[in-house]
């Protein structure tokens, strides 16, 4: 009797059908792999995003807040010019040219002011400033001799 013998080798569509699966497992972890590299990088970009939006409204808050403290500023600064200026008009109507000189160079330092909040005003994006705190000078002004404040 012929001892029997084992033929190890496969034939071709037996070798197919055997790597098959393992095509299909290799797809399966690779797509795995892919969707949690993703997830997790997706993840990151959000809370990122999320820090970026925080500081940026923080930022646009403050810059608010800086631009009215400006036109207060401003406001304040008219308010001074208008008073400073009918001193001196009035002091020279009156024939008092030491005092109107005097006057005049504390309406210089007002003008100095005035266009330093001008200019940082500009910088901030607020366009035409000066006309506008003006106008709510007088807006104010009128408001308090009609006694509506």
């Amino acid at each position: 009797m012929k001892p029997s013998t084992f033929n190890f080798e496969l034939t071709e569509d037996q070798s197919q059908d055997s790597i098959r699966p393992l095509k299909r497992y290799r797809v399966w972890i690779e797509s795995l792999i892919f969707l949690l590299l993703g997830l997790g990088l997706g993840s990151a970009v959000m809370a990122q995003s999320d820090a970026q939006t925080h500081r940026d409204q923080v930022r646009k808050q403050e810059v608010r807040q800086q631009k009215r403290s400006d036109m207060k500023d401003l406001r304040n600064d008219v308010r001074d010019h208008k008073v400073a200026k009918h001193q001196v008009n009035h002091d020279l109507g009156h024939a008092k040219v030491k005092q109107a000189m005097h006057d005049h160079k504390a309406v210089a330092k007002i003008n100095r002011r005035e266009k330093r909040d001008q200019k940082r005003l500009k910088a901030m994006g607020v366009d035409h400033s000066m006309a506008k705190a003006r106008r709510q000078v007088k807006v104010r002004d009128d408001n308090r001799k009609d006694h509506m404040n």
